[in-house]
């Protein structure tokens, strides 16, 4: 992590240098849109830095209400050059009236966009990614389902292995372990669907409170 710190702190110096010469400029909206991006992709990678570095010291996550359904857009807009370049197709669906999260955005960030990637280097092109958003009794559930080349059930348990394995010919295997440690954080869990050649679907699950898990009792009991 901190070999990284030093390339890390030259990129986003340099990202600055081409925003402040073109600030008079008439850029493309693409190529304007791209900076924001690599700028915005850069703070993100210093947080992911310290976060590493923090390990040896957990710190609680930094809790606030959050749309998680515009989290999910943020990801998909960071990640569409190459999901339009790989011709895979991303679908968003999201429950009417769900509830905020209380979560860390950051954290919650890294874990979307690890569990798309996932879905992307599975599926390789011609694909599509499907996230679903929904409650349950007891939990708001972010599901991500893919067209990709799918896992065994033992290459599934091996996920989580302290020890990771990884099904892809170059991954560290690491992503997932980092998406469990994030949603052990919140007090949410991970679940994992997959048959080799059919895809995969991940849930994350983040509890709901009390107050939410009553009014949906109340809005399934039966008319008296």
């Amino acid at each position: 992590a901190h070999e990284l710190g030093n390339p890390l702190n030259s990129i986003a110096i340099h990202l600055q240098l081409i925003e402040r010469q073109t600030r008079d400029l008439i850029l493309p909206q693409e190529l304007s849109n791209s900076l924001q991006v690599c700028i915005a992709e850069v703070k993100r990678l210093d947080e992911i830095i310290k976060h590493f570095l923090q390990a040896v010291r957990p710190q609680a996550p930094k809790l606030k209400e959050t749309d998680l359904v515009k989290l999910v857009e943020k990801v998909l807009s960071i990640l569409s050059p190459q999901l339009s370049n790989l011709h895979i197709n991303v679908e968003l669906k999201a429950q009417g009236s769900l509830p905020y999260a209380r979560v860390d955005e950051a954290r919650i960030h890294q874990a979307f966009f690890n569990l798309i990637k996932n879905a992307i280097e599975a599926i390789g092109t011609d694909g599509w990614i499907r996230i679903s958003l929904f409650t349950d009794a007891s939990d708001l559930v972010v599901a991500f389902a893919d067209s990709g080349t799918g896992m065994s059930s033992t290459q599934a348990a091996q996920l989580f292995n302290t020890q990771p394995s990884s099904t892809k010919p170059q991954g560290h295997g690491i992503g997932m372990l980092i998406v469990r440690r994030i949603m052990k954080e919140h007090g949410g869990t991970v679940e994992i669907e997959s048959k080799t050649g059919l895809g995969s679907v991940i849930y994350l699950k983040f509890p709901l409170d009390n107050k939410y898990r009553k009014k949906l009792a109340d809005q399934t009991l039966p008319e008296s």
